[in-house]
């Protein structure tokens, strides 16, 4: 865990984020619980809009296909109410039962608690997010949130919003399969699936979005959606760095994925480059692998080991939203997921700001377990 000593001046603001977070993770004592509060984390308010738009060049069934697009922005408008944290689970769908939307997440998260106690503290889970505010105006660099399979683009909201606060415009991807409620391949199909849904994503922003500079870009995933960005950045040249949140290209099945596809090259990846693991037992035994980490040319390559995580901590609802609706909260969790926000944080300000106190702070994240 990390302490008071290791922040230093360019980082004290963000101390008082992890004292929110930790007072809001064991304190329930209020109607409502801000997961971060916005005052408390970057300069910006937190924008957000979600989209739905179309590529015709490729079908999905007997249309054409969706690309789901949820977007956090920075943003100087700041009003009431901020979204719920279950505003996300209704995005596409406002009449569906919210409680039976809630037990299955709970389900998916293996949480066995009373349902009624848990049910309660969801609800009462506050975003920093504002729908549809003006976006602040500038130029900021893009982060592009590729998902898991069968994953939604809120996933990783609660860094996402963190970074928006920061100065990035951030992107979650929905994952889709060929067709409506089709499972989405795991195989050479279903990373291609993605390779050319980020590409429609990126090239869309770039005409839709004149805020973006779309000459400063980072990819971050988790589970197999790091997979296809890895092979995304290897086809493309577009890409300016890389955060893996304990994603497949740290594992077996994901070296042995990508070395299947063509646009499979190690020498392209000479990004700036962190990846996150974790130490904790898993559901599932799946190997671990350095070999991407051994093989890539980056002079600027990271791992961070964030010990309490097991691999499906590295997402907001099953890492820190786990922690904040269960009965017993430990902080342990909350704590961790903090430290890798933040550390997500200052190796992008390093590398796409070109921030010279945060690469010397990242050493010291880097080194600091």
């Amino acid at each position: 865990m990390f302490g008071i000593n290791n922040f230093k001046k360019y980082n004290m603001k963000q101390l008082l984020l992890v004292l929110i977070l930790i007072t809001t993770a064991v304190n329930y004592s209020y109607s409502q619980h801000n997961i971060i509060q916005d005052s408390e984390s970057g300069s910006y308010n937190v924008g957000f809009k979600h989209e739905t738009v179309t590529d015709y060049s490729r079908s999905f069934g007997n249309t054409y296909r969706p690309i789901e697009l949820f977007i956090w922005y920075p943003s100087n408008e700041k009003r009431d109410p901020t979204l719920n944290y279950t505003d996300y689970l209704l995005i596409k769908d406002k009449s569906k039962n919210l409680d039976s939307l809630i037990l299955k997440s709970i389900e998916l998260l293996g949480i066995s608690a009373d349902k009624d106690i848990i049910l309660k503290n969801y609800k009462r889970l506050k975003t920093s997010a504002i729908e549809n505010t003006m976006i602040a105006d500038s130029s900021y660099p893009l982060i592009l949130f590729a998902p898991g399979g069968r994953t939604p683009g809120y996933l990783h909201s609660v860094i996402c919003e963190y970074l928006a606060s920061n100065g990035y415009i951030v992107v979650g991807l929905s994952a889709l399969g060929n067709y409506e409620n089709s499972r989405w391949p795991f195989d050479q199909t279903g990373l291609n699936l993605q390779i050319d849904d980020m590409s429609f994503a990126i090239n869309y922003l770039k005409h839709e979005m004149s805020q973006i500079n779309i000459d400063k870009i980072c990819l971050a995933s988790w589970s197999v959606g790091g997979v296809a960005q890895t092979l995304y950045a290897m086809k493309n040249s577009n890409i300016d760095m890389f955060v893996s949140l304990d994603s497949g290209i740290g594992r077996t099945y994901g070296i042995e994925m990508i070395k299947e596809s063509p646009y499979f090259n190690y020498s392209k990846m000479d990004i700036p480059y962190l990846h996150f693991t974790g130490t904790q037992p898993e559901q599932f035994n799946v190997e671990r692998s350095n070999e991407l980490y051994d093989s890539i040319p980056s002079k600027n390559k990271y791992l961070k080991t964030i010990i309490p995580f097991a691999h499906q901590h590295f997402t907001s609802q099953n890492g820190l939203i786990n922690d904040l609706i269960s009965e017993n909260q430990d902080k342990v969790l909350a704590n961790a997921y903090l430290m890798m926000c933040y550390t997500t944080r200052v190796f992008v300000d390093a590398f796409l700001k070109e921030d010279t106190i945060a690469k010397t702070e990242l050493l010291d994240l880097i080194k600091t377990e």
